[in-house]
């Protein structure tokens, strides 16, 4: 696990990245099925909770159905919600705790220690991503060691809790995004292209419509990239039983995974 803090590019950098969805009744099943999450680990005690606190929750959700991540302090839901603080921090950290959410302590403006925290959706389809971008660890909570600018955030201790699976229907374009290490290599050339393109001026009205030129794009260059590989095996296996010897024949998972279909 690491625990380096997010630097001030990282946090432009994952502010500014593409939203996921673009549609409105998508963000609002995405919001609705995180929210189950967080229900799920209360269970009925959720419906005993004090409204504003549901409330801080349902924004919460809301906060990170774009990204995964939210950033608002606790002072932010108390006061907006008429909760106490110190009852905002007991919630995030039982979400900690069960690993609905997993932390990042920002670098502090005021001295070498940690700064404010940013809270990741475990079951957001864009942790994956963030995961690997910040080596969060498989089974515990991430920079639990460190101090706050916010004492009312103190660092917690590391849950032992499994991840949680999502059982959520993704959009068509991310469907199959995360099942392997491939899918995830495959899944996260998409997302760069698609960051490079609103980066480079380009309008994207449509989300879904976009990722699905690309991923057509990425099929027919693995199609033809696919084909020269072949060639060069049937040309190299040829070779080599002229020459008595076994070909090495590589590795083709990159290309079959985009023609099969695997983000599809």
């Amino acid at each position: 696990m690491t625990n380096k803090k997010m630097t001030n590019e990282d946090f432009k950098y994952i502010s500014k990245f593409p939203s996921l969805l673009a549609s409105r009744a998508d963000k609002k099943k995405l919001k609705f099925h995180l929210l189950n999450q967080i229900k799920a680990v209360f269970g009925d005690k959720f419906h005993n909770l004090k409204q504003g606190s549901q409330d801080a929750f349902e924004e919460m959700c809301f906060l990170s159905v774009n990204r995964g991540f939210f950033f608002a302090k606790d002072s932010h839901f108390a006061e907006k919600h008429n909760v106490g603080k110190s009852t905002i921090n007991r919630n995030l950290k039982t979400l900690c705790d069960e690993r609905v959410l997993v932390k990042k302590y920002r670098t502090s403006r005021k001295q070498n220690g940690f700064g404010n925290v940013v809270y990741f959706f475990v079951d957001h389809p864009y942790f994956e991503y963030w995961k690997e971008y910040f080596e969060f660890d498989e089974m515990s909570n991430v920079d639990s060691h460190g101090n706050s600018d916010d004492d009312d955030n103190p660092p917690e201790s590391k849950s032992e809790s499994p991840k949680l699976d999502s059982n959520m229907n993704l959009p068509i374009h991310l469907k199959e995004s995360f099942n392997n290490k491939q899918d995830i290599k495959i899944a996260n050339c998409v997302i760069e292209i698609v960051k490079k393109a609103r980066e480079n001026g380009t309008i994207i009205n449509y989300l879904d419509e976009y990722i699905n030129k690309v991923m057509i794009s990425l099929q027919k260059k693995a199609q033809y990239e696919l084909r020269k590989y072949e060639k060069a095996i049937m040309k190299q296996t040829k070779m080599s039983e002229r020459m008595n010897r076994k070909p090495v024949l590589g590795d083709l998972n990159l290309f079959k995974g985009i023609i099969e279909g695997n983000l599809v």
